[in-house]
């Protein structure tokens, strides 16, 4: 499985939970991100991570429910994929067609599939607001070395939990250039713009004495209407 599938580590045991899960009559895994962390050893970050690398390779599908205010995600394997790479056949509800990832399953009535449009829209839309606000980011950011790493590595941290919305970075970044490190030998001991960003180096601590209040707004601010 592991060679046919290109799986292997935490993408192939957390696979082969929920596997199991689809193949023992259970449908779909509704267990919780405890039962596969105490299942692998693995930590409650990683397996998000691991979830969503195989969500969004298809390895995975995933539905989710709001109940009392309360997020439930449920995963089964998709059987697309294993059917196509294990040479099975597919068993599916007598009238409904099977088509690719992204498209909407219609009932046979002689209508064409309908490409999921929405879903292609809101994805460029984010990809978007992404760009928008990496250049934000990197005009504020003293140091613009090596833009398409950076780009890259942006991308990257704004998907993670956890990570300050813009506008916070923004204000991180502007009380470090008020700091004596980063003002030295003009700016010689600035982290790369890709390096302050894949080290989440917003969340180190200001030097006691080198912690300025920002003094109204900062131009880029004010042209942003903040």
């Amino acid at each position: 499985m592991r060679n046919k599938l290109n799986l292997k580590g935490n993408a192939l045991l957390v696979y082969a939970i929920i596997y199991g899960f689809t193949q023992a009559g259970e449908g779909e895994y509704k267990g919780s991100l405890a039962y596969i962390t105490g299942a692998t050893g693995m930590s409650r970050t990683t397996a998000i991570t691991t979830l969503k690398d195989l969500h969004e390779n298809d390895y995975i599908t995933k539905k989710t429910e709001i109940k009392n205010n309360i997020t439930h995600n449920k995963y089964e394997t998709n059987l697309r994929v294993v059917n196509t790479l294990f040479g099975m056949v597919e068993i599916t509800p007598p009238g409904t067609k099977t088509v690719p990832p992204g498209t909407k399953t219609v009932p046979d009535t002689g209508t064409k599939t309908v490409p999921n449009r929405d879903q292609n829209n809101k994805d460029k839309d984010k990809d978007l607001n992404i760009n928008k606000q990496f250049e934000q980011f990197w005009t504020v950011y003293p140091s613009n070395i090596k833009k398409k790493n950076a780009l890259a590595a942006f991308k990257k941290v704004m998907k993670e939990k956890g990570t300050p919305p813009i506008e916070e970075l923004i204000k991180i970044i502007e009380l470090w250039k008020c700091t004596e490190s980063w003002k030295a030998k003009n700016g010689q001991f600035v982290p790369h713009p890709t390096t302050w960003l894949n080290g989440a180096r917003w969340e180190d601590t200001l030097p006691a004495n080198q912690r300025p209040p920002i003094k109204g707004k900062t131009e880029l601010e004010k042209a942003m209407g903040m």
